[in-house]
């Protein structure tokens, strides 16, 4: 097995985890990177790992520059998004995504999407998880072991739902109990 001259002897971690919430507390989640990195070692013929916001901001990744992970996540939204509008062609609801393979000469990419939870009264918006898989990979087996750790630990794999922020004024006007406050 030879190495192209541009790849690294041991495949970069990129941990962006900030934006991922626990569903279960809603605080922040430890950096899932690790848990990325151990799925690579563990998982025959694995290349890279990305957990991403259906929005596509990368929140975690292995195996991937940070430039990588950039492109992987927008186009794990691109298609998550087509997934979503392919389950709409007709009228009866075809529910959520659930995994999207496209297959490559020299690999695989493989998502899976994580449930939502509610969190008192909020949602916390499930994620797509990642996996790029060499074309000798077995794919069951891949897309195996990625639904076992989103069973194992969707609670930890989801971002807070994003709120479109109210518009401002020119005003500084404020209306509290029906009355104005001017400050």
């Amino acid at each position: 097995m030879s190495m192209s001259p541009t790849s690294p002897a041991s495949p970069p971690t990129t941990a962006l985890s900030s934006g991922v919430r626990d569903a279960t507390t809603g605080q922040a989640s430890q950096n899932l990177g690790w848990l990325l990195q151990d799925f690579l070692a563990q998982v025959p013929g694995t290349q890279g790992a990305f957990l991403v916001a259906r929005d596509g901001l990368v929140l975690a990744a292995a195996g991937l520059s940070a430039d990588e992970a950039d492109r992987a996540a927008a186009v794990a939204a691109a298609l998550y998004s087509t997934g979503e509008a392919a389950g709409a062609i007709t009228f009866r609801p075809a529910g959520a995504v659930q995994q999207i393979i496209v297959q490559h000469d020299t690999r695989y990419t493989i998502l899976m999407s994580t449930p939502d939870h509610h969190v008192e009264s909020s949602v916390a918006v499930g994620c797509v998880l990642g996996v790029l898989a060499g074309a000798d990979a077995h794919t069951g087996l891949v897309g195996n072991r990625m639904a076992a750790m989103v069973v194992s630990v969707a609670e930890h794999m989801v971002t807070a739902a994003r709120t479109t922020p109210p518009s401002s004024t020119s005003d500084a006007t404020d209306v509290v109990g029906g009355h104005s406050d001017e400050r």
